[in-house]
């Protein structure tokens, strides 16, 4: 049952193949976690052919966000399970948009939902109680092409579902939960003969873990310590610069909260009781303020807000309507904060500057400091002298997601690029001396730490990147689903978000009754 010297490297990228039924070609994925709206999928043969992109003028068409594209039953088409346009816009829709598409060109066929499905559909998208995890959405069809199988969550809850197709019509008739555990339940896999689902059962803890850390020669020490609640999902965190306190995002039984976690004493409590989301919590330098992005429940407005320590109590500091803002940074003065805004037109992430609106001197109004027609740019850190920002560039190329850290001078300038943009580089976080930038890579195949030294006075980095951890297993490793995974470090802490895993596989019989 094959050995060594029998693989042969089919494609140089790619993720996620999946089989043509015939066992002759390959159908794959350019990116290997949903970072991206635009999913780009090739067919590779056994031939040594170079791989051919397929779908592109079918997304491009009909404004179609793919999340997975499989092969029909027949061989002859490709099912495409994403989002539309309208389900893009408002990005609340888990209403399955499906198309099938014929391999060799021709009219496609979209998934005809009948009003009661999608209403039984739609009380599971407004659910609200999907919890973060570092799995994706899948799905798999009966070979009979009667049915499709999934995974979707419902009251907190990750489980395989199945819609029955009327394959004649392309048409959705019915739509049932196949398991009941408390998940995550995914990896759907039917068998040759329709009658038997293989499927994932996942056991999945997302925590904050703490490690003595020594910031001016990269060196952790110890296996870590895990510093937040057991039964909650932790994600998202950010230490004071002090060390003394921990900020992070919980999710509990479908309940999101930001919550405080003090390192002293152990105490930890919810910053603010309600059933507002809150995302990317940030300290200031004298730690006695958050600022944050809140999503209000009942209007779905996204604000940035400021919390202050002295009175417990939140406040809004700015609206982008339409432009998902985030904090990333303070100043060390406390005077101004460094946010993402997707402009509307370019559809591009960009780095402003807001102004603190009690903070003295600060009456001017949000400036653009880092922009760019061909990548999204996130993640900006002012470095400890507030000379440099810096900060990430990604975007979709043809083979997959490409992510490079760069550092600009504050006050503008080129950029001046810090890693090769080879691997996905992550989470730029500046070492307090401002002499190593650190940074979470997937060099290896799984994400670690790593740090590069940067020479502040010539602006340009130091020497070849250092690998810090080693989190090289599934019982302990960084979730690949990068987007809420955190890097937060003073002087002799760090901290960074790590997931346990553990699965089995589970059959269920008779699944075409």
């Amino acid at each position: 049952m094959g050995g060594s010297g029998l693989e042969r490297k089919v494609a140089p990228f790619g993720f996620r193949p999946h089989w043509s039924p015939d066992g002759t070609q390959i159908l794959f994925d350019t990116e290997f976690v949903p970072l991206y709206p635009d999913h780009r999928f090739y067919v590779t043969g056994l031939d040594g052919a170079s791989p051919r992109e397929v779908l592109g003028d079918f997304f491009s068409k009909h404004g179609i966000s793919p999340e997975v594209a499989v092969w029909q039953p027949d061989g002859e088409q490709f099912t495409v399970w994403g989002a539309g346009p309208e389900e893009v816009t408002v990005n609340c829709s888990c209403l399955p948009d499906s198309w099938k598409i014929p391999f060799a060109g021709g009219s496609e066929q979209r998934l005809e939902i009948g009003p009661a499905i999608r209403q039984a559909l739609g009380r599971v998208a407004a659910d609200g109680s999907a919890e973060f995890s570092i799995g994706s959405s899948n799905f798999a069809w009966a070979p009979s092409g009667n049915a499709v199988y999934y995974d979707q969550t419902l009251r907190g809850a990750r489980n395989i579902w199945r819609m029955s197709i009327d394959p004649p019509n392309f048409q959705a008739t019915a739509v049932e939960r196949m398991t009941a555990g408390p998940g995550p339940d995914a990896g759907a896999a039917v068998s040759p003969d329709g009658k038997r689902l293989a499927f994932t059962s996942q056991s999945e803890q997302i925590r904050s873990l703490l490690f003595n850390f020594d910031a001016n020669t990269g060196r952790i020490s110890g296996a870590g310590q895990v510093i937040t609640s057991p039964g909650m999902t932790s994600f998202e965190e950010n230490l004071s610069r002090d060390g003394k306190k921990l900020a992070f995002i919980s999710v509990r039984a479908g309940k999101w909260e930001m919550r405080e976690k003090s390192l002293v004493d152990g105490r930890e409590t919810p910053v603010i009781y309600d059933d507002d989301r809150r995302f990317y919590p940030h300290w200031s330098s004298d730690g006695t303020r958050l600022a944050y992005t809140r999503i209000n429940s009942r209007s779905g407005q996204s604000q940035i807000m400021q919390w202050s320590e002295q009175n417990r109590a939140e406040q809004p500091l700015a609206s982008f309507p339409g432009k998902d803002p985030l904090v990333f940074d303070w100043s060390s003065d406390g005077r101004s904060l460094l946010v993402s805004l997707r402009e509307i037109a370019s559809k591009r992430e960009e780095v402003w500057t807001l102004p603190v609106a009690d903070s003295a001197g600060s009456e001017s109004g949000p400036r653009k400091t880092i922009a760019s027609s061909d990548y999204d740019i996130w993640q900006p850190q002012f470095s400890p002298d507030q000379r440099w920002i810096l900060f990430e560039a990604s975007r979709s190329v043809s083979t997959g997601a490409e992510s490079t850290l760069y550092v600009m001078l504050a006050s503008g300038g080129p950029w001046v690029r810090i890693t090769d943009g080879k691997q996905w580089d992550d989470k730029p976080r500046w070492s307090p001396d401002g002499k190593t930038i650190y940074f979470l890579s997937r060099r290896g195949g799984f994400f670690n730490v790593w740090g590069t030294r940067f020479d502040s006075d010539g602006g340009k980095p130091n020497g070849k990147p250092f690998q810090v951890s080693r989190f090289e297993h599934p019982t302990q490793m960084i979730p690949q689903h990068i987007e809420p995974v955190s890097l937060t470090l003073t002087r002799d802490r760090l901290v960074v978000t790590v997931a346990q895993v553990s699965g089995n596989i589970w059959v269920l019989d008779n699944v075409d009754r």
